[in-house]
C-alpha cells in the first residue's frame, strides 16, 4: 500500500484540500476514489500518474470527470508516500508553468521542514 499525504503550508493549510472542498461533491468523490485506487493498487496506470518532464521529480495525477480535467501535482517521498502539492482544473494541453513553479516551491518547503523535524 501507498500513503497519500496532503502538503501543508507552515501555517497548517492544505491547498489541495482547499481545492477539493471547492469542487462539486461528485467531482471531489471522483478524485477521492482515484486517490484511494492509487493508494491500494499494485500497479498505477501511466494514464493516471505520469512523471512531468523537465521538472525535479514532479508527477501529475490526471483525473477526468464530466468533461473536466483535474490535475494534482505531487512527488514521491521515498517509495511508498505520494505528497500532493497542488491541484487545478486543466484547461489547456500543457501544464501551466505557474502551477509547476508553485509545486516545486512547496516540494522544497516540505523537504526542508521534514529535514528539520526528522
Amino acid at each position: 500500500m501507498r500513503e497519500i499525504v496532503f502538503y501543508r503550508t507552515p501555517s497548517g493549510r492544505s491547498p489541495v484540500q482547499d481545492f477539493l472542498d471547492d469542487l462539486s461533491p461528485d467531482a471531489a468523490d471522483r478524485i477521492g476514489d482515484t486517490l484511494q485506487a492509487i493508494a491500494t493498487s499494485d500497479q498505477i496506470s501511466a494514464q493516471v500518474l505520469k512523471k512531468l518532464a523537465g521538472t525535479d521529480g514532479l508527477w501529475e495525477l490526471r483525473i477526468r470527470h464530466d468533461g473536466s480535467a483535474f490535475r494534482l501535482l505531487s512527488f514521491w517521498d521515498g517509495t511508498r508516500i505520494i505528497v500532493l502539492l497542488s491541484a487545478f482544473s486543466k484547461k489547456s494541453e500543457k501544464t501551466p508553468v505557474l502551477e509547476i513553479q508553485v509545486a516545486q516551491r512547496r516540494r522544497r518547503d516540505y523537504v526542508n521542514r521534514k529535514g528539520h523535524n526528522g
